[in-house]
């Protein structure tokens, strides 16, 4: 596996966020699975598709790392929940 080296690849939108997650897939890889974790690590809400939405009502205001596997690696972004 190939690391990604330009997390430019992959845009989450709006950051900071209150509802809803936005990614979008610039150069279509092929998005495997998205995870979110929260500051400590422990692994909140998790998708195995391709959904470009992602509700993230449920969760507490707070930071998180989403965590986006694609066939040629993983990219961990931080976003804000408010």
């Amino acid at each position: 596996i190939e690391e990604i080296t330009s997390s430019n690849n992959i845009i989450i939108h709006p950051n900071p966020t209150k509802d809803q997650l936005f990614i979008d897939n610039t150069t279509n890889l092929n998005i495997q699975s998205i995870q979110i974790y929260n500051i400590l690590g422990k692994l909140v809400m998790q998708q195995h598709n391709n959904l470009q939405q992602i509700d993230v009502s449920l969760l507490k205001p707070g930071i998180y790392l989403v965590k986006i596997q694609t066939d040629r690696g993983a990219i961990i972004k931080k976003v804000i929940k408010k």
